[in-house]
């Protein structure tokens, strides 16, 4: 009888193992859900604080730090860059 008991308690702390795993993670994926969805939907301070340029070639705006610069003219990449010249 007490070989029946600790297989029990044995088969009862498995079980509570697992859904105790179970319930972690499914509150860490709940949370980092949350995270990515908040970072998503409000822009970084990067983001806001950075200045728009326009592109001298085709008039794309984009922000300053990604455009490709030639003395003070602004340009959205290397090919109108080139087209320009």
């Amino acid at each position: 009888m007490s070989i029946l008991r600790i297989i029990l308690l044995i088969l009862a702390g498995w079980i509570l193992w697992r859904f105790t795993k179970i319930w972690y993670q499914n509150t860490l994926q709940r949370q980092q859900k949350k995270e990515k969805e908040a970072a998503l939907s409000s822009p970084s301070k990067k983001q806001q604080e950075s200045a728009m340029v326009q592109c001298h070639y085709c008039g794309l705006y984009l922000p300053e730090e990604e455009a490709s610069k030639e003395g003070k003219i602004h340009y959205c990449c290397e090919a109108h860059k080139n087209v320009d010249q």
